[in-house]
């Protein structure tokens, strides 16, 4: 089984309006074959970084969320126009 894609999370600490906050960021790695993928996974096991390794199906998902975000903002369109749509 080749690792298409791990994700590793990091969280720290910035300063916003002399308020400390907490940022979390996440790395995605797309290991290039199953050798690189199984040093990566040894490499952060040692470093006792938390870490996940993402499917097939979250990849899916993201795509799909990362779409609604991206007409999220788009024109609105009125109900009638989307009934007229679907019956037609």
């Amino acid at each position: 089984m080749i690792i298409s894609r791990l994700i590793i999370t990091v969280k720290r600490l910035t300063v916003n309006n002399n308020i400390k906050v907490a940022v979390m960021e996440a790395l995605i790695i797309n290991p290039a074959n199953e050798e690189e993928a199984t040093f990566l996974k040894s490499l952060v096991k040692k470093m006792k970084v938390k870490y996940t390794v993402v499917s097939d199906e979250d990849k899916e998902d993201y795509g799909l969320v990362k779409a609604m975000h991206s007409v999220k903002n788009s024109k609105v369109v009125s109900e009638e126009s989307i009934l007229k749509k679907l019956n037609s």
